[in-house]
């Protein structure tokens, strides 16, 4: 409405320019002739920047408006790109495919504890039961402890609560897997066989053994320092492939048996 105003008020000036000229016009003699049409035409064009003023005003008021409608689509078009995201089906590698049960996102996680949780946004309705394990890009995080309809919470690997097999991936040697509680990117090994050849840089996985809650063969990290323990084994450190702070998603698969 206020544009409508802004132009009824120019028309309403312009009348009254164009009479005052007029008037002049009308009333003068040849000598102001060509004075008086130099300032009709002069009228007319300060009118017409006027009015082309008030319309610029319209176009940018509705190209303003155009672009709000186009960013609250970009918006609700990034919604349903994240909710879908959270609906895909992580690729596995082929050593899982057969237990794959669903992909999930970390919605919430701790780091500082003695027992470190993981809680993703699929539950019970989703597939998942209690004692799955939990992996990255085959690189294994931890099993699950707590299930609900939605939601499902896994213990990583950084948690004391966990002692488990693992094996030297060249030649299947063994040795006990723990974490210590100092770094969340380190685990420890102990009482691997002096018999392994084991070296700095080889990769850890988990072992076939009875004790295993885990699927063989999965990924845990690479040998990253080694002590020869009086004679008898090797004890050692353990870098984890994942970094479990950065996780986004991670995949559930079934138990071994």
């Amino acid at each position: 409405m206020k544009i409508v105003f802004k132009i009824i008020f120019c028309i309403l000036l312009y009348a009254l320019f164009q009479y005052i000229a007029l008037s002049k016009y009308f009333g003068s003699d040849s000598a102001n002739y060509a004075k008086n049409i130099n300032t009709i035409n002069y009228i007319n064009y300060v009118f017409s920047d006027i009015v082309s003023y008030f319309k610029l005003e319209q176009e940018n008021k509705d190209i303003a408006e155009d672009l709000a409608q186009l960013q609250a689509e970009i918006f609700r078009q990034n919604e349903i790109i994240e909710k879908l995201k959270e609906k895909i089906n992580f690729k596995v590698d082929s050593t899982t495919d057969n237990r794959f049960v669903t992909g999930g996102k970390v919605i919430y996680q701790t780091l500082a504890s003695k027992d470190n949780i993981i809680r993703i946004n699929k539950g019970s309705d989703d597939g998942i039961k209690l004692e799955m394990s939990a992996i990255h890009n085959n690189n294994l995080l931890g099993y699950v402890i707590d299930v609900d309809k939605e939601y499902s919470t896994i213990r990583t690997l950084l948690s004391k609560k966990i002692s488990s097999s693992g094996a030297l991936k060249k030649n299947n040697s063994l040795c006990s897997i723990s974490w210590d509680g100092t770094s969340i990117h380190k685990l420890n090994f102990y009482e691997m066989s002096p018999y392994s050849k084991v070296e700095v840089g080889d990769t850890i996985i988990t072992a076939s053994t009875h004790k295993n809650r885990f699927e063989q063969n999965i990924n845990i990290g690479v040998v990253s320092k080694i002590e020869f323990v009086q004679g008898m084994y090797y004890d050692g450190e353990i870098e984890l492939f994942n970094d479990i702070k950065k996780l986004e998603y991670i995949t559930i698969i079934q138990n071994p048996n």
